[in-house]
């Protein structure tokens, strides 16, 4: 996804036409929100499985204290 932005960066140095840039800047724009989003689903999804695995982990010294 980053070599895609990246590429578009490029592209847009490379032509003088005022409207593609316009849509490449645009694309740009997209794909870095894009990873952004992707980003915060995986923090949300490692917060998750630390989650679950301090619970499991809890669960079991409950259960070996009894």
């Amino acid at each position: 996804m980053l070599v895609v932005r990246d590429r578009h960066r490029l592209w847009v140095q490379d032509t003088g036409d005022i409207e593609i840039n316009r849509i490449r800047r645009d694309i740009i724009d997209l794909i870095e929100k894009t990873v952004d989003q992707y980003d915060l689903l995986l923090e949300a999804l490692q917060r998750q499985r630390v989650g679950e695995a301090v619970e499991a982990n809890n669960s079991k010294s409950v259960t070996a204290s009894d």
